[in-house]
């Protein structure tokens, strides 16, 4: 029995501990390892066009996108909001500069950036 309140303390600074830890940890997703979200069976399971149809995003309405990383679903948000629609992108201010010159890329390959 004296064993129990030793084992709750420890248990109860452990969790303290780790909360903090895990609250004050920044956990970003490289933009190179974005690839593992484009691939065929993701793209079918939880591709952009899975998660529209799902939200039921059409034409003209207003999106916002918090936490945007690479641009994997604001990039083609883009084109189903249309021109009389608009996407905007929220991210961290800490944001790396590898992500930023990816999301650049591709906003600029999707010919999209005036819209968005």
């Amino acid at each position: 029995m004296e064993f129990l309140p030793v084992a709750i303390i420890v248990v109860v600074v452990a969790v303290f501990v780790s909360g903090y830890w895990w609250r004050h940890r920044w956990l970003v997703c490289p933009a190179s390892l974005s690839w593992l979200l484009e691939n065929p069976y993701f793209r079918a399971v939880a591709g952009p066009d899975t998660i529209f149809q799902r939200i039921r995003l059409e034409e003209g309405m207003k999106l916002l996108d918090v936490g945007c990383g690479a641009g994997r679903l604001a990039v083609p948000a883009v084109e189903w909001v249309g021109d009389t629609g608009a996407v905007t992108v929220l991210g961290r201010v800490e944001i790396r500069a590898s992500k930023v010159s990816f999301l650049g890329e591709r906003v600029a390959s999707a010919a999209v950036f005036p819209r968005m």
